[in-house]
């Protein structure tokens, strides 16, 4: 089989992972839910005080690559727990991304699932932010319900 010699893979490394480290546990998927900007994500547990950067990788061996670039510029966990990185290579995430090329969420399970698909929703912008309202409970973007 041929091999795409302009495929790149991206990788989460970090202090306690391990800054080469390399494998498929660390590996990022294509996030294929955003069609809008180059996208990839993982779902990763990390511990409280692991630095962790995103690299990419040609060959799977060696960093070609790291996001961002430079010394001491790793992103820190405050908690341990389970997270979502979602990372963009052209450096085009918004501002409270890290270097505007990762962010790192809790990976929380979401209440928004338990609506119904054909149950009605309504979208509400207040102050700036956009909520979801269904049976009288309002969820935020994320799905996590709001007092």
């Amino acid at each position: 089989a041929a091999v795409n010699v302009n495929a790149v893979d991206y990788y989460v490394v970090g202090n306690l992972i391990g800054w080469s480290k390399l494998d498929a546990t660390n590996k990022l998927t294509k996030n294929t839910g955003n069609t809008e900007q180059d996208e990839y994500m993982i779902n990763i547990t990390l511990s409280n005080g692991e630095q962790v950067k995103i690299v990419s990788s040609s060959d799977g061996t060696n960093i070609d690559t790291w996001y961002p670039d430079g010394m001491d510029n790793h992103y820190t966990v405050s908690a341990d727990g389970n997270y979502v990185i979602y990372f963009r290579p052209n450096n085009d995430g918004n501002d409270d991304w890290h270097y505007k090329y990762f962010i790192v969420m809790p990976d929380t399970p979401s209440a928004l699932g338990e609506v119904a698909a054909e149950a009605r929703a309504v979208k509400v912008i207040e102050n700036g932010q956009m909520f979801i309202e269904h049976n009288g409970i309002r969820f935020n973007i994320t799905g996590a319900a709001v007092k």
